[in-house]
């Protein structure tokens, strides 16, 4: 399930690509397969592309929407061994 709004959420495919030390892509395909958004990693930022508009913001920048960073998440998804042993900006 995807959040799309603060009250919306629908069903969509995501497709990952994760690799160590903090190289992510994470693109979310709608009903026909069309990219709906992609999300970039790269250690240093992340690119967000959604309607054609791109937003970049610092890894780890307070201000950033992502409270995580690149190296957090592809260690969370590849299994520990790197990065800061869990995500900072997120409870358990």
């Amino acid at each position: 399930m995807i959040e799309i709004g603060k009250d919306r959420s629908m069903r969509a495919r995501a497709l990952v690509i994760a690799k160590r030390p903090s190289y992510l892509r994470v693109e979310v395909l709608g009903p026909m397969g069309q990219s709906l958004f992609l999300l970039l990693g790269d250690g240093e930022a992340f690119t967000a592309f959604r309607d054609g508009i791109e937003e970049k913001s610092r890894a780890g920048d307070p201000a950033s929407p992502y409270p995580f960073t690149p190296e957090e998440i592809v260690s969370l998804l590849l299994g520990g061994g790197g990065g800061g042993g869990g995500l900072s900006g997120l409870s358990p």
